[in-house]
């Protein structure tokens, strides 16, 4: 099974209620997340770290940098990065871009072309 990192912009940039825009970007990270499962992938979904806040108790922390560190460490032992439309605005992205093509895992803006690139890396 072919593992998958899902990247996309999770801090909100734009003019506006940023609540909402909060929540609209952690919906569309987790939107795709659900069409790669369906489609047969295992899927990381940073998309979901906002978790680790809710379930902390009461004098406790997670450093933002201890997630981001943990993500980029998943993130190595990925097969490809799918990224969330929209991706474009976060910088934390533009590090997980990089990061993954210094190691030679492949960057793709639209699940119908990573679908076609592990096709095409099949054995025949």
């Amino acid at each position: 099974m072919k593992c998958v990192f899902v990247s996309g912009a999770i801090t909100p940039t734009g003019p506006g209620n940023h609540a909402l825009e909060f929540l609209e970007n952690i919906r569309k990270g987790i939107r795709l997340t659900l069409e790669l499962l369906q489609a047969g992938y295992a899927v990381y979904c940073p998309f979901t770290d906002l978790l680790y806040w809710l379930c902390l108790q009461e004098g406790e922390e997670i450093p933002v940098k201890a997630i981001y560190k943990a993500d980029l460490v998943i993130l190595e032992r990925m097969d490809a990065i799918l990224l969330v439309p929209g991706w474009e605005e976060s910088t934390g992205v533009d590090g997980e871009i990089q990061r993954a093509r210094s190691l030679g895992i492949p960057v793709f803006e639209d699940i119908e072309n990573l679908k076609f690139w592990f096709k095409e890396m099949e054995p025949k």
